[in-house]
């Protein structure tokens, strides 16, 4: 029987996304999270926060929730 997905109040994930990367990408991924031990989650993770900290948007501020101002306005 087919659950709902609102009815999963015990996921832990409560704000997810589906991404599409390059069969290369998924393969490298579980490579790298076999050497390192931690699941290809925490490997997208921390690619992510890597990627955001460059663009110095990481750690997040205080507002992190709140969509980012238009700077055109």
């Amino acid at each position: 029987m087919a659950t709902d997905r609102s009815e999963r109040t015990h996921d832990r994930h409560l704000s997810t996304f589906m991404v599409r990367l390059p069969e290369v990408y998924r393969i490298q991924l579980r490579t790298l999270s076999i050497q390192t031990q931690r699941s290809v989650t925490d490997e997208v993770r921390l690619a992510v926060e890597s990627h955001l900290m460059q663009a110095q948007l990481w750690p997040p501020t205080s507002n992190a929730e709140s969509p980012p101002s238009d700077p055109s306005s």
